[in-house]
């Protein structure tokens, strides 16, 4: 059989990879109460701009704060007893062992105090962190409890979106982190503009079935026009 041969020849990899990921917050989350009980105030509209330790949501809490009351009076009643008792037992009016279930009773009514302070605080829903708020889904008169999701909160002033790239490029990944190296990406909701990011972090190990690495890029938003959940595209080289 005749065949024609032809010397090796070595060239470089000039094969151009697309690949699509999704934006996601730098902080993220879904916020629901603690407790269950009716709704008496909603401070927040859709889109708002909210802080760390902002009240979102108030529940009643007529009934914790009477506990609280009730709770406090107990302490100071055991306080003043557990007083008296220890200046009995120096004159040994009283037996130490009275002295010992005195100062337990005192320190399971802080603790009593602890718990109904916890509970009127969980009546107020806070951010937990910084972020904008998404629709409400609830009003005051509704009763809600631990099932109910409030609203979800975004912390968007940066977001991270994940590639799948291949292991074919791994050493190229890792040297544009470290040059950081800007990555121009591409999303359909705004499809004339480029946007630009850098390589933030890589995946320690390559997926077996795919033959991928998880490539973490983050971009700047602080002018907010992007969303979580958009769809973006690089190429890679």
């Amino acid at each position: 059989v005749k065949v024609i041969v032809k010397p090796v020849e070595f060239t470089e990899n000039n094969r151009t990879f697309e690949t699509i990921g999704t934006g996601q917050a730098k902080l993220s989350a879904e916020i629901y109460p603690a407790v269950e009980d009716e709704v008496v105030a909603v401070n927040f509209n859709l889109q708002q701009k909210v802080k760390k330790g902002d009240v979102l949501v108030k529940l009643d809490d007529r009934e914790e704060k009477l506990a609280v009351r009730l709770r406090e009076v107990e302490l100071k009643d055991a306080r003043a007893l557990l007083n008296r008792y220890e200046e009995a037992v120096k004159e040994g009016a009283v037996p130490q062992s009275q002295v010992d279930t005195t100062k337990a009773e005192y320190e399971a009514a802080r603790v009593a105090l602890d718990q109904a302070k916890l509970d009127l605080a969980y009546h107020e829903i806070t951010a937990p962190f910084d972020g904008y708020v998404g629709i409400p889904t609830i009003d005051i008169g509704d009763r809600i409890g631990p099932q109910t999701m409030i609203t979800g909160l975004d912390q968007r002033d940066m977001l991270y979106i994940h590639f799948e790239v291949p292991e074919t490029l791994v050493g190229q990944l890792h040297q544009a982190m470290q040059d950081k190296q800007e990555i121009t990406l591409r999303t359909p909701s705004f499809p004339q503009r480029e946007f630009t990011g850098t390589i933030s972090a890589i995946e320690g190990r390559v997926n077996e079935d795919s033959r991928t690495i998880t490539t973490r890029v983050v971009i700047d938003n602080k002018d907010d026009l992007l969303r979580p959940g958009m769809s973006f595209s690089t190429k890679w080289v």
